[in-house]
């Protein structure tokens, strides 16, 4: 939108009109790349996939973004901060926080994405459709301002109706695409690639003492 159509709508000068257009260029980022944003101490924390939706079978990653939340001022360690963080990603029975985790595993440590001053991600493979969880726990310091840090926290976000923000924010749970072509040009559900769904053919088994074997909803 140009700023001078902003300027005869709103009655803004050009310098009110450059915010404007970043506030809807942020809400529109938003809009698009669901998160769940929670205050923890003095700091914002939003934790979500990198790709949304996200898919079945498909690599993703723990999307994890820290920001000051008195004034939005980004953490980043590439500048200095401490974001110290490990997690662990759940597959949950429910979209709930107090549902059973029928299988958990730790990420590699989150690392900075490249580009970003405060976006964090640990990548991974989700091998079934359901309800995931993240589990962040770990140390952040804004070094700039010795009175937002140092924060130890332990928190654990699920997605869909798993979210425990109060305005509903939330991140997708993972689901499973339609697949095409299929039994086509290929033999025995493997394409001249080698490609083979990875689990339309065997059984996903639960962890500890629990295990049993479920079948994936391919």
């Amino acid at each position: 939108m140009p700023c001078t159509q902003v300027d005869k709508w709103y009655g803004v000068g050009s310098g009110m009109c450059v915010v404007l257009a970043v506030g809807f260029l942020m809400q529109s980022v938003a809009m698009a790349n669901p998160h769940e944003p929670r205050e923890v101490g003095p700091y914002t924390l939003a934790v979500g996939f990198r790709i949304e939706p996200a898919f079945e079978d498909v690599v993703n990653a723990l999307d994890f973004f820290v920001t000051r939340t008195a004034d939005g001022k980004p953490i980043s360690v590439s500048n200095g901060d401490v974001v110290d963080i490990e997690a662990q990603v759940q597959f949950r029975k429910e979209e709930s926080v107090g549902s059973a985790i029928i299988q958990e595993d730790r990420l590699a440590k989150p690392e900075q994405a490249f580009g970003a001053d405060n976006r964090y991600n640990a990548w991974f493979k989700p091998t079934i459709d359901g309800a995931y969880g993240f589990r962040v726990r770990g140390e952040i310091n804004d070094l700039s301002d010795p009175q937002a840090g140092p924060l130890f926290f332990d928190e654990v976000w699920v997605c869909g109706a798993g979210t425990q923000n109060p305005q509903g924010s939330r991140f997708s749970c993972v689901a499973d695409p339609q697949t095409f072509p299929k039994g086509v040009l290929d033999h025995r559900g493997i394409d001249f690639h080698g490609y083979q769904d990875d689990d339309s053919r065997k059984f996903f088994k639960e962890g500890g003492s629990r295990t049993h074997g479920s079948r994936d909803r391919d």
